[in-house]
């Protein structure tokens, strides 16, 4: 199994009615896939989810902090 690798650049195109997805890493390797609206429509509701939850844990870090709770 390949160790993970660091996100460089992220890229999206539409392409003959799908969508290209380019992923490359740091050490410059690139891998690129094709997708529908219905998964990038997913992909979009995964990762506001995910960012959703970290905005809310931040949330409840500062609010504790502002409160003194530690």
């Amino acid at each position: 199994m390949n160790p993970n690798r660091k996100l460089a650049r992220f890229i999206a195109d539409e392409v003959q009615g799908a969508y290209q997805i380019t992923l490359e890493s740091d050490d410059g390797e690139a891998l690129q896939v094709l997708a529908t609206a219905q998964q990038i429509e997913e992909l979009m509701r995964d990762l506001e989810e995910l960012l959703g939850r970290d905005a809310e844990g931040e949330d409840e870090v500062t609010e504790r902090l502002s409160m003194g709770d530690e």
